[in-house]
């Protein structure tokens, strides 16, 4: 970490970072977004933004190019049309992957919804990371029949394996106590930043109630939850702490938005998820990828968007911490499947100084 005295030659070096431009085989992290919420969000996390590109994609909307730490990172969007629309998630990645060949890993961050669980206590504003477990591959797909009103399951497949750098970097997360408080902590600055630079995120980026209703009390009228009957609120002892709690485990996803507590519950119960989103299954044995969610509803019919802004803040906020603590790949020694000769030594930068905070995203919409 840059000292006091050093802090103005810091700043010249990313000054001059900036003005040279990385080649396209010295970019080695992936951000993909579904939404314009997402991408406006995850550009507020760079350090530095790169000069853009004239080169136009076929399955690409937008992009944005720049450092986070030692890592030069392409984040890009689907078109709006296709959010959740699993063959065009997967036809990005592969354009991402194709035209920035030394990426090395991907992470898909954005919003999705949570699944309470007795042992799980799953919060709006929290964030679930996707994690291989015996049963799962991170992420498990789901159909649901709406004829016969039957949910199918396919554990087949999963996303491809993270590097071990990546892996190592998650397993210290979970278990060093006081690195989680820390990243807690950090979190909530970084949330703060984005709110600071989007001025249509108002004052106040959480909002005040958290709602969880019984499964079995479904809304009742279209927009808030205000003539929602409060007594049918589940109980749940109040948290010493408003920052994101970090989740990891598996996530559900299929090809629309759940709205249905009760299948919610059941899916709950049979694949042991914590959250659940749209598309992430078109991101499954392509390239390595983790795939990061805040968690904006319940996946019930009191579902709606006042929470969408903070949870994508938080997902966000927590991908940047993580890319903090990975370290930089080497052009030899790591390859795309996350091999290595060596291992390589933690980065531990946290401290970077902006020279040119990307402002400029009048032209993207707030919600798909």
């Amino acid at each position: 970490m840059p000292t006091n005295s050093s802090k103005s030659d810091v700043h010249s070096r990313h000054q001059l970072d900036h003005e040279i431009t990385p080649r396209h085989d010295e970019y080695t992290v992936g951000w993909i977004c579904g939404s314009p919420l997402d991408i406006v969000v995850a550009s507020m996390m760079l350090d530095e933004l790169h000069p853009q590109m004239s080169q136009k994609f076929s399955a690409i909307d937008h992009v944005f190019l720049g450092r986070i730490g030692v890592h030069n990172i392409v984040i890009a969007r689907l078109p709006l049309s296709k959010c959740g629309d699993t063959q065009a998630i997967a036809a990005l990645e592969r354009e991402m992957f194709s035209t920035f060949p030394a990426i090395r890993f991907s992470l898909a961050v954005g919003i999705g919804g949570g699944v309470p669980r007795s042992n799980a206590d799953i919060r709006l504003g929290d964030v679930v990371v996707s994690q291989l477990t015996g049963k799962s591959g991170g992420v498990i797909r789901y159909d649901l029949d709406r004829a016969s009103r039957r949910v199918y399951f396919h554990r087949t497949g999963s996303l491809s394996e993270i590097p071990e750098y990546l892996s190592n970097a998650l397993a210290t997360l979970q278990t060093d106590h006081s690195l989680r408080e820390l990243m807690g902590r950090e979190i909530t600055k970084n949330m703060a930043e984005i709110q600071r630079k989007i001025s249509s995120f108002g004052k106040s980026l959480r909002p005040e109630e958290d709602c969880l209703f019984q499964a079995e009390y479904e809304h009742l009228a279209p927009g808030s939850c205000a003539n929602c009957d409060r007594s049918k609120w589940v109980i749940r002892p109040e948290r010493e702490q408003d920052e994101p709690v970090i989740h990891y485990g598996s996530i559900a996803s299929g090809d629309q938005v759940m709205k249905n507590s009760q299948l919610r519950d059941h899916i709950g119960q049979e694949l042991g998820v914590l959250c659940v989103d749209v598309g992430t299954t078109g991101l499954m044995g392509i390239f390595p990828c983790l795939v990061i969610r805040g968690i904006c509803d319940y996946a019930d019919s009191h579902a709606n968007k006042a929470w969408q802004q903070y949870a994508a803040a938080a997902a966000a906020a927590y991908a940047k911490e993580l890319l903090l603590m990975v370290p930089q790949p080497q052009a030899r020694g790591i390859n795309k499947s996350g091999d290595s000769n060596t291992t390589p030594e933690w980065s531990g930068l946290r401290e970077s100084t902006l020279s040119a905070p990307p402002t400029d995203l009048d032209e993207l919409q707030m919600s798909p």
